[in-house]
Parts: structure tokens; sequence; C-alpha cells
């Protein structure tokens, strides 16, 4: 007697037939009832998955998958998550095809396109992306429900993402700054679902990875593009005009894929890589190479496992944001334990958990977006505002959070820190998307 395989188990197997299933054209209800049958399983048990799918609530998710930004891992824990609640039936249709990440996450994203068992008609169309990709031309018209989980980092909004917003049934906003600010200017049928962090993968028992040039050194940490927005240039600004070349101390910029490539440069990807902005940055400062206090660089695509001990072996966070919506780094860097330097800024979202820091910078303006901003990150922040943060404020900020390095009062502050995060996981946040769905 032939045994069933799992769920798990099939879309193991999917790596060895992932050529077979990337010839396959979207298959017909039909086809579906076909390979529900035995002898369909036992031929194809890879696309079956279980027998119960046709009676999940079919669910048609459009996000980015392919490379290691907010939205992309926010749209992959939203497709592990409801699948893995049993109740919904996932396809997925990729802003860009899968590239560069773990070959096993490769395989699933394929099981998620090519999902033999979704049926359109009645399902509802969630996109997980920019307000941009809730344009008319963008979405369905066909009758299903359409949902944008969705954000913005200026104080205001541009009349167009309005209308774009307006387009959708029903706006997700992942914190209350988002949504006061999506109900200010007028977007409507509003409702709040966080967005979060994994606690299997950030916790405070992480090991951190043992990186050579860092050792014995204190690390400061930067995780995100580099770009206007982030603030990152004001960081190496602030840790330089702190630090010496004679101090313990090194800031670690984990900015992945450097500035986006706009512009008559877009083809020159020595151009805008991040090793050309920093020494760019540094010519900046006058500093004679020896003065620079040291400085490390991550600026490959780095795996979801590798990333917790990446991150655990900084012991402070800094960002300083000119806008922001969750700031996904900063709640996985609390849940494992480290303390985080942000700016206090009426433009980010973080302060729904950040609001009472120790380590929040206080002195803040708020600015034009000019083409600066809006060219070189987003044209979504054209005519708005955003926060911009004092440089000497960042630097005392970095050297308290050194000067308290093991300190009783730092550990308090990371215990209470982690108390406000403990309800910001995944786990919580697909419990209430599925609470809307429903």
């Amino acid at each position: 007697m032939a045994v069933r395989k799992s769920k798990e188990e099939n879309i193991v197997g999917l790596d060895n037939a992932k050529h077979e299933i990337e010839r396959e054209e979207a298959i017909c209800p039909l086809d579906i009832q076909k390979v529900m049958t035995k002898e369909g399983i036992l031929a194809r048990p890879f696309q079956v998955g279980d027998f119960t799918a046709v009676h999940k609530k079919n669910i048609h998710i459009h996000g980015y998958v392919d490379f290691y930004g907010g939205y992309a891992n926010h749209c992959r824990e939203v497709l592990f998550g409801l699948d893995k609640s049993g109740i919904y039936n996932v396809k997925l249709s990729p802003i860009r095809s899968p590239r560069d990440i773990h070959p096993d996450l490769d395989s699933k994203m394929r099981w998620y396109i090519n999902n033999p068992a979704f049926k359109k008609e009645g399902s509802t169309y969630l996109v997980v992306a920019g307000p941009g990709h809730l344009k008319e031309n963008f979405i369905p018209h066909d009758g299903r429900r359409v949902i944008g989980w969705t954000m913005i980092e200026t104080l205001g909004v541009q009349p167009e993402i309005v209308e774009w917003c307006n387009n959708a049934d029903m706006i997700l906003c992942p914190t209350e700054i988002d949504y006061l600010r999506f109900d200010k200017a007028g977007i409507k049928n509003l409702a709040i679902v966080p967005i979060g962090y994994d606690p299997e993968l950030y916790h405070s028992d992480v090991l951190p990875m043992d990186i050579t040039n860092v050792r014995n050194r204190y690390v400061f940490g930067v995780s995100g593009s580099w770009n206007h927005r982030k603030g990152v240039e004001d960081i190496v600004h602030a840790y330089c005009m702190q630090f010496t070349s004679d101090d313990p101390v090194s800031l670690m910029l984990m900015c992945k894929y450097g500035n986006r490539p706009y512009g008559e440069y877009a083809e020159d990807k020595a151009h805008w890589g991040i090793r050309r902005e920093l020494a760019e940055c540094i010519d900046r400062l006058h500093m004679q190479p020896d003065q620079i206090p040291h400085i490390c660089v991550v600026d490959r695509p780095l795996h979801p496992p590798a990333l917790p001990h990446l991150y655990a072996r900084a012991d402070c966070l800094v960002g300083f944001s000119m806008g922001e919506s969750t700031w996904l780094p900063g709640l996985e860097f609390t849940a494992l334990g480290k303390p985080v330097i942000q700016l206090e800024n009426a433009a980010c979202g973080y302060m729904d958990y950040m609001h009472d820091s120790r380590y929040l910078c206080k002195n803040v303006e708020y600015v034009d977006c000019d083409e600066t901003l809006y060219e070189g990150t987003s044209e979504y922040y054209g005519g708005q505002k955003m926060g911009k943060g004092n440089v000497y404020e960042l630097a005392e900020m970095m050297q308290k959070v050194y000067d308290e390095r093991g300190s009783l009062m730092q550990k308090n502050e990371i215990m209470h820190r982690q108390s406000q995060v403990v309800y910001r996981t995944w786990d919580h946040s697909i419990q209430k998307l599925m609470e809307v769905l429903d």
C-alpha cells in the first residue's frame, strides 16, 4: 500500500522536480480534479499537497520575494504563515521572478507560483508591496476582493497615492503612524495589521558570527540600503566625529545593496556601489587615513538563516531614518537583546515600539523632500516632508551607548524593549491578518 507523503516532503521533492515544474503551464480546474485522484497523487505527488485543498479559502498574493528587503521578507512570511494555518490555499504572483535567494526558498516560491489547486474565482487578491502596485491597471477587475498591505515613509501622502490606495477594498497598515497619516489623507477602509520578526531566528541566545576583523571590538551595526532616507552617511559622519582609530570600536555597514541604480549611472554598478559611497563620504570629512576609526563593510546578499548571526555580532544597531514604517531590523535587534539608536521622528512607525527609549535622538527638523531624496530612493516622496536629525546629537548618543555597555541600566533598558516587541511576531501578524480576511 502506498504511503501518502506529507506536504513538507512534497515541497522538498520540488527541488528535484524543479525544471519540470518550470515547464508547466497553469493547470485548469479539470486538471486539479484529475490529480486529486489516488492515481494522480501517486503519479505527481509534488503537485498536490493535501486532499483538503478544494475546501480551503483561496488567496492570491502579489508581492516581492526576490531580494532581502523589507517587502520581500514581509511577503514570504505571509505566504508561509497563511499556508501553515491550514485554512488558505495560496497562490503567488511575484513582482519579479525569484532570484538571488536560497535554493530551498526558491523551491518553495515556485510551488506557490505554480500551485495547481488554486482557484481564482472568489479568491482574495492581496498586494504586499508599495502603493504604486495598487494602480488601477495593476489590480484585477473581476469582482475579487482587493486588499493592499502597504506603507509610506513621509509625514504626508501624495494625492496620487491616495487615489491608488482607494482602488482597493481595504488597506492594511503595519503601524499606528501609517494608519493615522493614511486616514488624514483620505484613504478609506483602513485596519492596523502589524508586521513582525521570527522568534525562532531572533532571540537572546543567538550565537554571533565570528568576523575576524571586528574581534575584540564594540560593534555598531547599520542595516539598510545606503540612501539619504536611511541616513547612513550621517551615521558614518557621527561615528568618525566621535571615535578615533585608537578606539576598540567598529562600524559594521550591513548595507546589502547600496544605492539603487538611478539616472545616468544606472548601468555602472561600480559607480553606485557601497564602497564608492563610503569613500566619497570619508573624503568629505577631510580626515587623514590613519585617523579614521575602523569600518567594516558587508555588501553582499545575505540569506535569512545567516542574518541573525551577523546581527548578533553587532553590539548596538544604529539608525537615523528620515522616514520609516516598521523598520524590521529594529524589531529584530531588540529581540536579540541589543540596544538600538534611532531618531525620534513623527514620520516613522517604529515610534510605536520605541516611543520611550532612552536611545532616541530628539533633535529633529522636518524638511521638504528634494530631488536627492525622491530621485535617489522613491518617487513617492516628492512634495512631502521627512525628519532630519542632528549629527552631533547622534555622535553623543553613540558615545552614551558605548559608555554604558554591560551596565545594569542598559540591561533594564533591553528587558523593557523586549517586553514591548514580544507580541510583534510573524505568528501574531498572520493571526491579525486572518481576522481581517474572515
